[in-house]
């Protein structure tokens, strides 16, 4: 086991000090100064390491030879073979964080922790920060399987879209998130399959956020998304979200839609998504700000599943679906964001409404019209 010599503040020093850690295993030990780092930190099969310290990333921008902070060793390399079985562990107080606003040329811009081509991963108490960086998908998880990640912490907070708090893409299977706090500029979970290149007839399945806090700024908690390049095998399946506190925050230039869900190939299957227990809330910086749009927005989702949430609401309407059967909308409870005025639009809107939804099982008895004129449920 190695153990990183104490940080220096000379990233020429420090990246290779903490890659020789990162190559076998070890320990890199708490400090109050945080270590220097020009390069990404890549991880092997078979090896545990304990991050206790701060890892600040200055990268140069297009001279940065991968797009993520931390990753694999290997980057879907044909002939050589996945990553297995790693450990990262941040419960010694370690933290990634990435400062760069320069864009890298490759992979679309840089990743913050990126568990890439692996089977077999735990991050405990998992840190990962973006300050100014462009679509830095704070942690992604690419075509990896069997996974935990416990408790931790991710933010991207900036001016650029594209800052996914936790993102996955391609085939992934068996993954579980537990108790991790996520704010994001963009969407605080994500799994969409957009790049016909390295996603193509990919499957993403069996994957539980349980007990996490979801916080967005103009955009999304839960974002699912197959576009029509990638293939009609694709398949997004048995992701669920359990006592989840999700919290929209709009902004002018985003959407605003706490859960966001498309699928735009005809062939490909989006079907048993659920979110289960918890809140899913908007909160108005300003009151009368007139953001429209619906709370839910549905297309192509078969056997959707919403029971026993907290909905509270700040638009015109709740839920709009489109061709997602089986569909079940039983909230605990349906409230507009107090001190909201909802101005009555020039075409009634209503509250819930539905096209090709066959075999719908939604509870009215929760929900209250917002302006005059509107209807509770339109079913077509």
């Amino acid at each position: 086991m190695t153990t990183a010599a104490a940080p220096t503040g000379n990233p020429a020093i420090d990246t290779p000090n903490l890659q020789a850690v990162f190559n076998t295993g070890g320990v890199i030990p708490p400090s109050s100064n945080p270590y220097a780092v020009n390069a990404p930190l890549l991880y092997y099969s078979d090896t545990t390491v304990q991050i206790g310290a701060t890892l600040k990333f200055d990268s140069p921008g297009a001279a940065w030879p991968n797009t993520w902070l931390v990753g694999p060793q290997t980057w879907n390399v044909p002939g050589r073979p996945r990553q297995r079985n790693i450990t990262l562990d941040f419960s010694l107080g370690g933290q990634i964080i990435g400062l760069s606003s320069a864009s890298p040329t490759t992979g679309g811009g840089q990743h913050g922790l990126c568990i890439g081509f692996t089977d077999g991963f735990n991050l405990i108490s998992p840190y990962v920060q973006g300050i100014n960086n462009r679509n830095l998908f704070a942690v992604l998880i690419r075509q990896s399987n069997n996974g935990t990640v416990t408790g931790g912490y991710a933010s991207h907070i900036t001016q650029y879209q594209g800052a996914d708090g936790f993102h996955l893409v391609g085939n992934c299977n068996n993954i579980e998130v537990s108790g991790m706090a996520i704010t994001s500029a963009d969407d605080s979970t994500s799994w969409t399959l957009e790049n016909s290149l390295n996603e193509q007839n990919s499957v993403i399945q069996n994957v539980a956020f349980r007990g996490c806090s979801l916080i967005n700024y103009g955009h999304s908690s839960v974002k699912g998304l197959i576009l029509s390049t990638v293939g009609d095998e694709s398949v997004l399946q048995d992701i669920n979200y359990y006592d989840c506190d999700m919290f929209t925050i709009p902004q002018h230039f985003g959407a605003g839609a706490p859960v966001w869900i498309q699928n735009q190939e005809p062939n490909a299957i989006i079907q048993r998504i659920g979110i289960y227990g918890g809140r899913l809330h908007i909160q108005l910086p300003d009151p009368n700000q007139q953001v429209v749009g619906p709370h839910v927005t549905l297309a192509g989702v078969s056997n959707f599943t919403l029971d026993g949430t907290d909905l509270e609401f700040f638009g015109r309407q709740v839920l709009n679906a489109v061709n997602c059967p089986n569909l079940k909308f039983r909230p605990s409870a349906c409230r507009l964001t107090p001190g909201r005025t909802v101005s009555t639009p020039s075409i009634a809107i209503p509250l819930i409404s539905l096209q090709s939804c066959p075999g719908y099982d939604i509870d009215l008895s929760k929900f209250s019209t917002v302006y005059p004129g509107q209807t509770l449920l339109s079913a077509s």
